[in-house]
């Protein structure tokens, strides 16, 4: 853990020194929020069975509250964060696959739903190896790719995992070309409606690993902030500072340090960045 923590710093520090040269550009080609109505979502209630939550590990079927409180601490500090920006939408990523970042998105947008009075929408965009609805035992016949490319409507897309307030809006079958789709004016088109001008929804998608392929990349100009997820013991300092090298224009809320050895009773930490 320790060498994360001062890759960290070294890069945060690295960052300041570049942001105080670098004069920040507008990509006049992402959406417009005073141009957009925000879209009303509505899928389909689900019943998920308290036993899926659990073996997954999902806030809402949790029972133990220390497993419990680090998930709470993040979504506070990320709420914090988001409102004081003025921000609504958060793409989750980490360096490499298997690190927990799927997980991370889903259990944030659980606990932010479950605790303020906003909308909350969990958007699986790792179009390469989509999951998230897995975590609730649901195999969707439509996803977010069928929706962009076949215009498939978003109510057959969308469902709701039993939790007030937030819509799911998953993936299904792998894509291959998914940086092209999540770059692609139809993508533009999505995000800008799915937010629109209601400050009261929030936004979360799941990303690819930042290191796999050029999708974060490609589809970073059209959220405000991101959190980068990174586990103990098995994200090497070569690849955290790559990825920090690859997001450095980007808003980096904060990093989740999954599988915490310093951290008692927790999956992870939160460290803002």
């Amino acid at each position: 853990m320790e060498r994360i923590k001062k890759a960290l710093e070294l890069a945060r520090q690295s960052r300041l020194q570049e942001q105080e040269t670098r004069v920040q550009t507008v990509d006049s080609s992402a959406p417009r929020l005073a141009d957009q109505q925000p879209v009303d979502i509505k899928g389909p209630k689900i019943q998920v069975s308290m036993e899926v939550l659990e073996y997954h590990r999902i806030l809402s079927g949790l029972q133990d509250r220390a497993l419990m409180a680090p998930y709470k601490m993040l979504r506070t500090q990320v709420l914090q964060r988001m409102q004081q920006s003025g921000w609504t939408t958060l793409a989750v990523t980490g360096p490499r696959e298997n690190v927990g970042k799927t997980l991370t998105a889903v259990n944030l947008a659980v606990s932010l739903a479950s605790s303020s009075n906003q909308a909350v929408f969990l958007v699986d965009l790792d179009l390469r190896r989509p999951s998230a609805h897995t975590v609730f035992g649901h195999q969707p016949e439509y996803g977010i790719a069928e929706h962009l490319m076949h215009s498939v409507p978003m109510e057959k897309v969308a469902f709701s995992p039993g939790v007030e307030r937030l819509t799911v809006i998953p993936g299904t079958r792998p894509l291959e070309h998914s940086s092209e789709l999540l770059s692609s004016p139809a993508m533009k088109q999505f995000v800008a409606q799915l937010k629109g001008r209601d400050a009261n929804r929030l936004c979360i998608f799941d990303l690819p690993p930042v290191l796999m392929s050029d999708d974060v990349l490609a589809f970073s100009p059209l959220v405000d902030a991101l959190l980068l997820v990174v586990e103990d013991g098995k994200t090497t300092r070569e690849d955290l500072n790559r990825s920090l090298e690859l997001i450095a224009d980007l808003h980096l809320i904060g990093t989740v340090l999954n599988k915490s050895q310093d951290v008692i009773k927790s999956d992870y930490s939160y460290q803002a960045y």
